[in-house]
């Protein structure tokens, strides 16, 4: 999730100030955020991907939403770039998990 300097402002390319929400120009900082691997989840597994959307349109600084797998995020940074990697679980019921990943922002 984008941090922007000044949300509401429209960005001006040439003095570099306001926010643009589909690049992220204008953001003050980056936030990542994932689901806990025991989190009870709010949503349910039937209607996860519709609040992802929904979530997603109202909210234009957020870039990825994924409520119905648990999990956690390999965070990986570097000089050069910061690589966030949301991983997923399919089980918490017993050491035994399998392990897949649903995205990856840089």
């Amino acid at each position: 999730m984008d941090v922007p300097r000044e949300q509401f402002k429209a960005y001006e390319p040439e003095t570099g100030a306001g926010y643009d929400p589909t690049t992220g120009r204008g953001s003050l900082a980056v936030e990542m955020v994932c689901n806990s691997v025991t989190s009870l989840s709010a949503n349910g597994p039937c209607n996860a991907v519709g609040f992802d959307n929904l979530f997603r349109t109202q909210n234009s600084n957020v870039k990825y939403v994924q409520s119905l797998y648990k999990g956690f995020l390999h965070l990986e940074l570097i000089k050069v770039e910061v690589a966030g990697t949301w991983m997923n679980v399919n089980t918490i019921r017993t050491r035994n998990y399998t392990l897949t990943y649903s995205d990856t922002l840089l």
